[in-house]
């Protein structure tokens, strides 16, 4: 098979463990959720890097680092979730709403048509810290909510810490 392939074999792969395994189902969910949207090899690993880069920022520099591989992402993968939120994430630390929001609503509108649950909650989490930051507190604590229920939903405890600990923190800032 060819390499761009490599995401729905990683999937296919987990499905064939677990069922000889006999493991919850819930996991090839996540896993199908995870990389339903990633159809090319290279643009996957250039979000993994972006991915990598932002959790392991240390200076400005690892930021820039970060948007140019999402960028790079996006151009081998129109439209690829995956990097429109990434880019998002870095536009709202970089205080530009604007542009965070300009990819945030096509990548929710997106993972709801193609029924993408964890990209949709991760979505609804940046949206609701760029609403938060905005100060528009109603819209952030619906997108919060929402996003929180899709990781419940999902089994995502990494997803629903996030989102909670988003939640509190808007509700936190909102009271003061």
């Amino acid at each position: 098979e060819s390499v761009d392939s490599l995401p729905q074999i990683k999937v296919s792969f987990a499905r064939g463990i677990s069922a000889a395994l006999d493991v919850d189902s819930s996991a090839l969910r996540k896993a199908d959720a995870v990389h339903a949207d990633t159809s090319n090899a290279d643009a996957y690993d250039l979000c993994l890097k972006g991915r990598y880069a932002i959790q392991r920022r240390q200076k400005k520099q690892d930021l820039q680092d970060a948007k140019g591989f999402y960028q790079q992402a996006l151009s081998l993968q129109p439209n690829l979730i995956e990097a429109q939120v990434g880019l998002a994430e870095i536009y709202t630390l970089e205080l530009d709403y604007d542009k965070a929001t300009a990819l945030i609503e096509p990548a929710l509108a997106q993972a709801r048509q193609k029924n993408l649950k964890s990209d949709e909650a991760r979505v609804l989490t940046v949206k609701g810290i760029v609403a938060g930051r905005r100060l528009r507190i109603d819209e952030s604590l619906d997108a919060l909510r929402k996003a929180l229920e899709l990781f419940r939903d999902l089994g995502d405890v990494n997803g629903e810490a996030w989102a909670l600990s988003t939640l509190m923190l808007i509700l936190f800032n909102a009271a003061q």
